[in-house]
């Protein structure tokens, strides 16, 4: 079976951290690159902890990218009281030499220009209301942008 390439779109906290490491373990998935936002934690501790879930996966050949730091519309709110300061449940691992690159929507853009396939979607991991964790990616209901 051809794996369906993915672009994971996420606020890497305890959550999307171990959303990311059930992607890159499924059979069925390629995961095409990392994109960051602010949300559970800051977009750059965010960023940081992803390259800390892609080392832990021993795919630091995956590319993360810093999307938006601020919310277009309303004053940033972390989840930092639930996360922990460092977003991953005080654990305080040391950082890791990785590259976090900027213009996530560019790469976003990109991508999606440049592999027209109909396997190729945007998959946002925020969990809808009916949802409770965002690592139930096979059974919620998730923002998709399909290319064709």
């Amino acid at each position: 079976m051809e794996k369906r390439k993915v672009i994971i779109d996420c606020d890497p906290g305890i959550d999307d951290s171990l959303a990311i490491l059930l992607a890159l373990a499924s059979d069925e998935l390629e995961v095409l690159g990392l994109t960051i936002t602010s949300g559970n934690v800051p977009a750059i501790l965010g960023a940081k902890n992803a390259l800390k879930t892609l080392q832990i996966a021993s795919r630091l050949d995956i590319p993360v990218y810093v999307g938006e730091k601020l919310p277009l519309k309303r004053k940033l709110v972390t989840a930092q009281d639930t996360h922990g300061e460092d977003g991953i449940g005080e654990n305080f691992y040391d950082d890791v030499e990785g590259e976090i690159l900027e213009d996530g929507v560019d790469f976003i853009i990109d991508t999606l220009k440049n592999n027209k396939d109909k396997w190729l979607r945007w998959k946002k991991l925020e969990a809808k209301q009916d949802c409770w964790y965002s690592w139930w990616v096979w059974h919620c209901s998730l923002l998709s942008l399909e290319t064709f």
